[in-house]
C-alpha cells in the first residue's frame, strides 16, 4: 500500500491534511490512514466529514491537546504525576467537553454525536485539577487548607530573617565586614558574604566560601533559630505539594478508562474534522459511492496542482471498464490517469474530492498501478523489465473488485512488440472485468480501442495551432502523439526532424494526417460548444437577473402600495374625526339662535373643506427616459410603474435610483422613470383654476377689525368664481366696518357692483357684491 500511497502522491494528501492537525496524536493517525473497500463503512465515512463540514460552519473545535496514554500508564503502577502531567490530562477533559458542546449545539450531525456519546466528561477531575494546579511548575495555594496556612507562615518566617539579616548589613559595626551589603542563600539557609579576613568578627556557622576565598558565607548563630524554623516550613509545604499531587494521580487512576475513551474520541474526531477543513479549502465535495466499478467525475481537479493553472477534466467510465487515454506527450494524460486513483483513494478513507457535485466513485478491494520510471539498480532490472514484472503480478491477481492503472503500457522496448503487448494486457483486463485506465501512444493499440467495445476513448487535447497542450480531457476520441512537432519546438534541429519524417511509414503518415484532421474538427466543435455554453450561461444568468430585478421591482410596488393605502386610511380616519368633531361644535354653537352664532357656525365648518387636500396638476413629462448624469438628488421625476411623482433622494446604485415617494424611500429601475417639466409643472395660477360654477357666497366678518375683514375678503375675491355674488355681514353697530369693507370693493377690479342690503335682506348690517 505504501508504494500505491508514493505513486498515486496519496502520502502527500495525508500530509497536507495532518498540517491542519493541532495535535500531534490526530496528525499521526491521517498519516497512517488506511483506506476501507466497505461501501457501507465508506459511506459512513464520508457522513462524518459532512457533518464535520456542517460543524465548522459555526463552531470551531480545537483538537489541542497531547497524548495522556504514557501518563496514565505512569499513574497506574502508582507514580506521583508531575504539575505538567496533570494539567495535560486536564486539558484533555477540557477539549472533550467543548466538543460535545459544538456537536450536540448543531442541528443533525448524528454520525459525530454517536461517536461523541462513547466518551463522559470527567467533571470532577477537571474541577481537582483546575483547583490545585496553577501552572506546569507551581500548585495553588488554594489546593488545601493546609498549603495555604504552611505558605502563610513561610512568608511571615521569611520576612523576620530577613529583617534580622538586614539589620547586619544596615549596622555600620558589622557592614565593615561584609564584602556586600546583601543577603544571599547557601545550601537553602540566609547566609551573610564575609570577607575572609574579618570571619573573626562575624560570629556564625561558615556554609560556604567563594572560588576566590575572598568571600566566606557565615551564618549568624543569632539566625540559626530562624533558619531553621523556615527550613522546617518548606518541608512541611513539599510533603503537602507530594500529598496534593498523590492524590490528584490516584483520582487520575480511577478515571483511567474514561480518560483513555475519551482521548480516542477526540483523536477519532479530530481526524474527521481535518479532513472536513481540507475539504472546504480545496473546494471538495462528496461522491456518491458504487460498488459495481462505475466512476464520473465532473470537473475533476487534481488537488496538488495549484489551483489558478489546474485545468478541470471530465471523466467517465460508466458505460465500460477501461478508459483508454492518448494524446501529446506533456498533455496531462498521467495526470488524468493519477486523479482517478488518487480520489479512489480519498473516497475510500472518507474525504471528500475537488469535483462538482454529482460525481461519482466506486470502492474498489484493491488498487494496481504501473506509473513512471520503474528502473531497479538493486534488482538489476531495466526500466521495462521492472514494469514488466510490475504487470505480472498486477494481472495475476486483479479481478472485477480492482482498479488497475497503466502509463504507457508497453513502452520500453520495440514498438511493435510494446504495442502488441499493450493489446494483450486491455484483453486480459477485459477478461478480468477490472476497471482500468490505461494511457498509450501506440497507433495500433488506439485502432483496437476504436473497434473494440469494452474500452472507452478520451484524448488529451492538443493545440496544433500553438503547439502546446490544452490539458483538457476529451471523451470518445483517440489523439495524436505530437512527438515530431513537441520535439522541435523544445528544441531539436530541423534537419534531424526532417530525417525523422521521412523515416515514417506512408500508413504512419496516412493515420496520423486523418487523426489530425478529425482532431482540428473536433477541437473547433469543442470551442465552439464552449462559446456556446458560455452565452447560454450568460443568458441564463442574466434572465435569472432580470427575474430578480422584476421580482424586487414588484414586492417594492407592492410595498407602496401597502404604505399608500395605510397612509390614506391614516387620513380619511383623521378628516372623519376632525369632521366629527366640527360638527359636535357647530351644534353647540347653533343652539344660541342669533347672527353670531350663525358666523361662528359657518367659519367652523369651512374647517371641513380647509384641511381636504385639491387635486394635483397631472405633471408634464419627458418623452425620453433620463441620462444618468441628469439624476441628481433633488430632481423631481414620474416613476411609470406606480404613475406617481418622486425626488432623486440618493447616489445611483447601478441601473437604479433612490428615489422618495412622499415618506418613503425605494430603489427604482432608472429605465422606469421620467423627467418632470418642471416649467410646464407649475404655469400661471390662473389658467390652472377650474372652470366652477358661478355660486352665492355668504362671509361673516362681525366682530373683526376693517383690516382683518378686508385681508378675508381681498383672498375671497381672488378665488371666487366668475359673475358670483358676495353677501358680506358686517353688522350695522356704529357702520364704521361697513363703511371700510366698500371703501375696499372700490377699489377692487373684480367687483362689478356693491351695495347695502335692501329690506329683508339685511339692510345696512350687510353688503351685497357682485363679481364680474
Amino acid at each position: 500500500m505504501t508504494d500505491i500511497y508514493k505513486n498515486l502522491e496519496f502520502n502527500i494528501i495525508l500530509g497536507r491534511i495532518a498540517e491542519l492537525a493541532s495535535s500531534d496524536v490526530v496528525a499521526d493517525e491521517i498519516r497512517n490512514t488506511l483506506p476501507n473497500n466497505d461501501e457501507s463503512v465508506v459511506n459512513k465515512l464520508l457522513t462524518q466529514t459532512n457533518d464535520a463540514v456542517t460543524v465548522l460552519a459555526s463552531h470551531s473545535p480545537s483538537f489541542a491537546f497531547d497524548d495522556i496514554l504514557p501518563i496514565l500508564s505512569k499513574a497506574k503502577v502508582g507514580a506521583t504525576l508531575s504539575p505538567k502531567e496533570l494539567l495535560k490530562v486536564g486539558n484533555v477533559i477540557v477539549v472533550l467537553r467543548a466538543l460535545k458542546d459544538c456537536v450536540e449545539y448543531t442541528d443533525g450531525c448524528d454520525s459525530l454525536k454517536d461517536i461523541t456519546s462513547e466518551a463522559s466528561v470527567c467533571a470532577e477531575l477537571e474541577y481537582d485539577i483546575r483547583n490545585a494546579i496553577e501552572n506546569e511548575t507551581e500548585i495553588k495555594d488554594s489546593a488545601s487548607e493546609k498549603l495555604t496556612s504552611v505558605r502563610r507562615a513561610i512568608l511571615r518566617a521569611n520576612a523576620r530573617l530577613k529583617d534580622k539579616l538586614d539589620s547586619y548589613t544596615r549596622q555600620s559595626e558589622f557592614s565593615k565586614y561584609l564584602q556586600d551589603n546583601i543577603v544571599t542563600l547557601r545550601g537553602g539557609r540566609y547566609v551573610l558574604p564575609v570577607r575572609s579576613e574579618c570571619r573573626s568578627n562575624v560570629k556564625g556557622l561558615v556554609h560556604d566560601v567563594s572560588a576566590s576565598g575572598s568571600t566566606v558565607f557565615i551564618e549568624p548563630f543569632a539566625v540559626v533559630e530562624a533558619n531553621n524554623e523556615l527550613i522546617t516550613l518548606k518541608t512541611e509545604e513539599f510533603n503537602e505539594i507530594e500529598r496534593i499531587l498523590c492524590a490528584l494521580s490516584k483520582k487520575v487512576v480511577t478515571n483511567a478508562d474514561a480518560l483513555v475513551q475519551s482521548q480516542y474520541v477526540l483523536t477519532e474526531c479530530g481526524v474527521i474534522f481535518a479532513k472536513a477543513e481540507y475539504a472546504k479549502k480545496t473546494d471538495s465535495c462528496r461522491p456518491i459511492v458504487n460498488i459495481d466499478g462505475k466512476i464520473t467525475l465532473k470537473g475533476a481537479r487534481h488537488p496538488l496542482i495549484d489551483t489558478n493553472s489546474v485545468v478541470p477534466v471530465d471523466i467517465d467510465l460508466n458505460d465500460k471498464r477501461i478508459l483508454l487515454i492518448s494524446g501529446p506527450n506533456t498533455g496531462g494524460k498521467t495526470v488524468a490517469l493519477k486523479t482517478v486513483g488518487l480520489f479512489a483513494l480519498m473516497t475510500m478513507c472518507g474525504m471528500f474530492i475537488p469535483v462538482l457535485d454529482g460525481s461519482e466513485m466506486s470502492v474498489f478491494d484493491d488498487i494496481y498501478c504501473d506509473i513512471g520510471d520503474s528502473q531497479s539498480i538493486a534488482q538489476s532490472l531495466s526500466t521495462f523489465s521492472a514494469h514488466v514484472t510490475n504487470l505480472a503480478k498486477i494481472t495475476s491477481n486483479m479481478n472485477k473488485s480492482s482498479l488497475v492503472l497503466l502509463d504507457e503500457v508497453g513502452d520500453g522496448t520495440d514498438p511493435d512488440e510494446g504495442a502488441a503487448l499493450a493489446v494483450a494486457i486491455i484483453k486480459k483486463l477485459l477478461t478480468a472485468q477490472a476497471t482500468a485506465v490505461v494511457t498509450t501512444h501506440f497507433n495500433s493499440v488506439k485502432e483496437f480501442a476504436l473497434a473494440c467495445d469494452g474500452v472507452a476513448n478520451a484524448s488529451m487535447q492538443f493545440d496544433s495551432e500553438n503547439l502546446k497542450p490544452t490539458y483538457r480531457l476529451l471523451q470518445g476520441v483517440s489523439g495524436s502523439s505530437y512527438a515530431l512537432e513537441i520535439a522541435e519546438r523544445l528544441g531539436l534541429g530541423k534537419d534531424i526532424i526532417a530525417d525523422a519524417k521521412r523515416a515514417l511509414s506512408a500508413e504512419k503518415i496516412a493515420f496520423d494526417k486523418v487523426m489530425r484532421e478529425v482532431e482540428k474538427l473536433r477541437n473547433s466543435l469543442y470551442e465552439e460548444k464552449l462559446q456556446a455554453e458560455a452565452a447560454l450561461t450568460q443568458a441564463s444568468e442574466q434572465a435569472a437577473k432580470t427575474s430578480k430585478l422584476k421580482s424586487e421591482y414588484e414586492n417594492k410596488l407592492a410595498e407602496i402600495n401597502d404604505n399608500a393605502r395605510i397612509i390614506i386610511k391614516r387620513k380619511a380616519d383623521e378628516y372623519a374625526e376632525q369632521a366629527e368633531s366640527i360638527i359636535e361644535e357647530i351644534k353647540e354653537q347653533l343652539k344660541t339662535a342669533n347672527e353670531t352664532a350663525l358666523f361662528n357656525a359657518r367659519k367652523s365648518s369651512k374647517k371641513i373643506y380647509d384641511g381636504v387636500p385639491v387635486d394635483e396638476v397631472k405633471p408634464v413629462i419627458s418623452n425620453t427616459p433620463p441620462n444618468p448624469n441628469e439624476l441628481k438628488i433633488g430632481t423631481r421625476v414620474f416613476i411609470s410603474g406606480l404613475n406617481k411623482e418622486g425626488v432623486i433622494a440618493g447616489s445611483l446604485r447601478g441601473n437604479k435610483a433612490v428615489v422618495a415617494v412622499g415618506s418613503i424611500k425605494t430603489e427604482i429601475p432608472i429605465a422606469s422613470l421620467s423627467l418632470i417639466n418642471e416649467r410646464q409643472k407649475a404655469p400661471n395660477k390662473q389658467n390652472n383654476k377650474r372652470e366652477i360654477e358661478p355660486e352665492n357666497r355668504e362671509v361673516m366678518m362681525l366682530g373683526l377689525t376693517v383690516d382683518e375683514a378686508v385681508g378675508e375678503i381681498d383672498r375671497i375675491l381672488s378665488d371666487i368664481a366668475p359673475h358670483s355674488v358676495l353677501r358680506i355681514v358686517h353688522g350695522k353697530g356704529t357702520g364704521a366696518l361697513g363703511k371700510g369693507i366698500q371703501s375696499f370693493l372700490k377699489r377692487q377690479s373684480r367687483v362689478k357692483s356693491y351695495r347695502y342690503g335692501r329690506y329683508g335682506e339685511g339692510d345696512t348690517g350687510v353688503t351685497i357684491v357682485e363679481i364680474k
